[in-house]
């Protein structure tokens, strides 16, 4: 394993909240479908995005808004090409911010949800699967 993806994990490891098991989240590398930086147009702020989004999906799970925040606004605009934008899990992401109801809430959260879950983005299909990701991730993250 790389130092990289061991510091990743260990990261991800140590805002895990109790209770929560790191096999039941897949690994962010996989999870958010990264690219290969090499072909980026600027390959140095394609890694650096990258890097920043394993903190941001380790709080994410951990149910802090911030990550989640980050972590759906990558899944749905590909930030920049860093990411293979997937709008359903952006929205996902955004449902459970929503629905998660934690402290640091902002105006723009619901905006976002609009947007992100909006036609702009998904279908009726897509809005369908989205509801039902998010539902499998507000278990994980133990919100009701």
């Amino acid at each position: 394993m790389s130092d990289m993806l061991r510091l990743a994990f260990a990261a991800v490891m140590a805002v895990l909240p109790a209770g929560v098991q790191a096999s039941e989240w897949p690994p962010a590398a996989d999870y958010l479908s990264m690219t290969d930086c090499s072909a980026a147009e600027d390959p140095g702020s394609c890694n650096a995005v990258r890097q920043d989004l394993l903190r941001d999906y380790a709080e994410a799970i951990a149910g802090k808004p911030r990550g989640q925040r980050k972590v759906s606004f990558c899944l749905t605009t590909g930030c920049d090409s860093a990411v293979q934008a997937n709008p359903v899990r952006g929205c996902a992401w955004q449902i459970v911010l929503i629905k998660s109801r934690r402290p640091g809430l902002t105006r723009n959260d619901l905006a976002n949800f609009r947007n992100y879950c909006g036609p702009g983005f998904l279908d009726d299909a897509g809005r369908e699967a989205a509801m039902a990701q998010a539902k499998d991730l507000l278990k994980k993250l133990g919100v009701n």
